[in-house]
């Protein structure tokens, strides 16, 4: 979108930036200083402190199918029920979520073990020894490189393993599912992490990085959340208190409303920063856990 929006400034059309992610993008911070407002999906935004006069809580839009989702309310674990768990690795799949989740299910107490179904993404390299792997601790799986029917499993699913894009934190607030979050470790500006950690602080997920995850501390951690229907519970509320539904409404509300005001107002130096400021913002650390 850069080059459409720097013909936009040099037009003189007015510019609305949505920042999806916990973290201002590099392409956003080029443009911020310009644009007319900045939509953004959390609350608390990095980087976005020098235009607190632009900014608005959007949230991220996602399809009519996950909002439907937020009617259903989140299956309630039972001890004579299958217990379902969705595995998400994003676009292409998550190697390590092939590695560690397997040998992590293999792990919890028969009794539990025997009731969990699993869906899991991953990449064509690595069908065949996933597949391998829950077959022989007999466990019931469906292994794909693609699911076309995510709403529905998201539904039916107890709880969701998942690295944390933008879009992978919207649909699971959306969808009020607890999560458990392994965010990208080479994520631009480690904005995984900051994503996973805003879902993390609301009680509606844990985060685990990659560099601790391992599938003992995997095991423990589903072992807790599914052996216990109160913490089961509450992540779910914590989740779809989270989310916002109507992210698509508020930000078309956004663009109609400014596109009606003056274009030359875009101009305005009020809200500009130093390049030393910016520079700042661009070497921000990441925060270890």
């Amino acid at each position: 979108s850069l080059a459409p929006i720097m013909a936009a400034f040099f037009e003189k059309i007015p510019v609305v930036l949505h920042e999806q992610n916990a973290v201002l993008g590099r392409a956003n911070r080029l443009l911020a200083r310009k644009a007319k407002a900045i939509a953004k999906s959390f609350d608390k935004t990095i980087g976005v402190g020098f235009y607190k006069r632009k900014l608005a809580t959007t949230g991220n839009p996602v399809r009519e199918e996950i909002i439907r989702v937020r009617s259903t309310p989140v299956p309630v674990i039972k001890l004579t029920e299958p217990i379902c768990i969705l595995v998400l690795g994003g676009s292409l799949g998550a190697r390590i979520l092939s590695d560690v989740v397997p040998h992590a299910i293999s792990l919890l107490p028969k009794q539990l073990k025997q009731r969990i179904k699993v869906n899991q993404q991953c990449r064509l390299e690595d069908i065949e020894r996933v597949r391998c792997s829950y077959d022989e601790n007999n466990l019931s799986a469906e292994i794909k490189t693609f699911f076309d029917n995510v709403p529905s499993l998201l539904q039916n699913s107890h709880i969701v393993i998942s690295r944390s894009g933008a879009s992978t934190i919207a649909e699971l607030a959306i969808a009020g599912r607890p999560s458990i979050l392994i965010p990208y470790r080479f994520a631009m500006d480690n904005h995984q992490y900051e994503n996973a950690m805003a879902l993390s602080l609301a009680g509606a997920a844990w985060c685990i990085e990659e560099s601790t995850l391992t599938p003992e501390i995997l095991a423990k951690r589903l072992e807790l959340i599914l052996e216990d229907n109160q913490i089961h519970a509450e992540a779910a509320g914590a989740a779809h208190s989270f989310g916002i539904p109507d992210a698509a409404e508020r930000l078309a509300d956004l663009v109609e409303k400014l596109s009606s005001e003056n274009p030359r107002s875009i101009f305005s130096s009020q809200d500009a920063i130093s390049e030393n400021d910016e520079t700042a913002l661009f070497q921000r650390k990441a925060v270890s856990p």
